[in-house]
């Protein structure tokens, strides 16, 4: 039987939490979105890990955006939600979810790096994880339930979506082929990390996941110098804007 994580007290689990509620992460990229984005009402942070995009665009716009952070991982969670409260966030919804093309159940393979220290963003789901055993990290295991972003725009009843963020370790396009009716409809400028060996670990590549958004009407930019620079490459970036050609 795979055991099944349990949260526990590490001065790691500490030093994790204070950085979350006091480094200011993404701060750079305030003024781009402000740019691309002037005044949004609903953002949803995949993979919101410890709530550093979250506070950051909650902070942009003084708290006046309705953010729907998403983040399946018990230690990551716990994290996320204490620096929601700490750094009075409002606004700021947390559901315990995975996000995919379909839903149902699995495990996210969470890797302990060393003795007590979890290297919590680079969780995944996928079924294989050499990358972590061949740097001889012990795997945990949290058993998450996983649905998509159609559903929880569904469900939610939410009458727009204007950006999203992504970042869960190759599952990028998975999430992307379960939000078409969301894209479709809201066409909401999307943020996103892309790697070529992540995206492989699930049958994945740059060109389905390029090819998808461009099929619907989507361009690619990525930052130099402080601004958004269009492009056409089907490329690995670790920052990427998808904003829809309207």
């Amino acid at each position: 039987m795979k055991e099944i994580y349990k949260l526990k007290f590490s001065f790691t689990l500490l030093s994790h939490l204070l950085k979350s509620i006091f480094y200011k992460y993404h701060s750079d990229k305030r003024k781009i979105i402000k740019e691309i984005m002037p005044q949004p009402e609903v953002v949803i942070d995949i993979g919101a890990h410890a709530g550093q995009v979250s506070k950051m665009i909650s902070h942009t716009y003084n708290n006046a955006v309705k953010i729907i952070a998403i983040e399946p991982g018990v230690y990551a969670r716990f994290i996320l939600r204490m620096s929601i409260f700490f750094n009075r966030l409002k606004h700021v919804h947390v559901l315990p979810f995975a996000i995919s093309n379909k839903a149902g159940f699995s495990f996210l393979n969470v890797p302990e790096k060393r003795k007590n220290s979890l290297g919590f963003g680079l969780s995944h789901m996928s079924n294989g994880h050499e990358d972590f055993t061949n740097r001889n990290f012990k795997i945990h295991y949290d058993y998450v339930a996983v649905t998509t972003i159609d559903q929880i725009v569904d469900d939610l009843k939410l009458k727009t979506v204007n950006f999203i963020k992504i970042d869960i370790e190759g599952f990028e396009y998975k999430a992307l082929l379960g939000a078409q009716n969301t894209l479709k409809k809201y066409k909401p400028i999307i943020y996103i990390e892309l790697q070529k060996h992540s995206l492989a670990r699930n049958s994945d590549s740059l060109d389905d996941l390029y090819n998808y958004l461009r099929k619907i009407g989507y361009k690619s930019y990525y930052i130099r110098n402080d601004k958004l620079v269009k492009y056409e490459d089907n490329i690995e970036e670790d920052e990427v804007f998808f904003i829809h050609n309207k």
